[in-house]
């Protein structure tokens, strides 16, 4: 019986285990997109910037 236990939560425990790596690694996963997004909103803000600057007037 106790046995049985033991192999049950050893079987429980190495899911976790598995799950808990396939949440870091999501974790990564997300954290480098995030990364890429603000770069791209930080390119798109120049661009609409420099889109959007006023013109100079030559006095």
């Amino acid at each position: 019986m106790h046995e049985n236990i033991k192999s049950k939560l050893a079987i429980q425990i190495a899911q976790l285990s598995l799950d808990k790596a396939t949440v870091e690694a999501q974790l990564e996963e997300s954290q480098q997109t995030i990364a890429s997004l603000q770069a791209q909103v930080a390119d798109l803000t120049n661009q609409l910037d420099e889109a959007t600057k006023p013109e100079e007037v030559p006095e």
